[in-house]
């Protein structure tokens, strides 16, 4: 089976990283550094063995190694736009899903990355605990959680002007 691949917020990368790494990033990272991160996100991503020529997304290069992202198993995004806020895109096959509480989509807060403002619903982002329980159920069976509600990102109700 493929390796979990975690990427920090200032990009340090850990293969197989413990679950109190997660938290602490999650809980008690300081907002600061997310925001202020070079890509203001951290990703979880299963990496292929070195043995194993399943088909890959990508590549990725490190200092130590070179590693293929699997196609077969999902990958997550998790960016945390306000302090205690957190807004997780998870992507699997052909389909990207995100949280999403049902509400409207056209209240929304801001996402500085990369020198462009990204406009995510307040309605898709979910809280510590939630974030938490995501995280564990990705790592222990590649599954979404039940305890939220996902919708397709592309089947959002999104406002046309934010794509102006």
């Amino acid at each position: 089976m493929p390796r979990v691949l975690y990427t920090s917020p200032r990009m340090e990368r850990t293969i197989e990283p413990e679950i109190a790494l997660l938290r602490y990033a999650i809980c008690e990272q300081p907002w600061e550094e997310w925001y202020k991160s070079p890509n203001a996100e951290a990703t979880l991503e299963y990496v292929l063995d070195d043995d194993d020529d399943s088909p890959a997304t990508c590549t990725l290069i490190t200092k130590e190694e070179t590693l293929q992202v699997s196609a077969a198993y999902p990958s997550m995004m998790i960016k945390q736009p306000d302090p205690g806020s957190f807004f997780l895109y998870w992507i699997e096959g052909s389909g990207h899903y995100v949280p999403y509480n049902g509400e409207p989509c056209e209240e929304y807060t801001l996402d500085h990355c990369g020198g462009e403002d990204m406009r995510i619903p307040l309605a898709c982002l979910v809280g510590t605990a939630a974030t938490l329980d995501i995280i564990e159920q990705f790592l222990a069976n590649q599954t979404r959680s039940n305890n939220v509600t996902w919708a397709r990102w592309e089947e959002l109700d999104l406002p046309e002007e934010w794509f102006e």
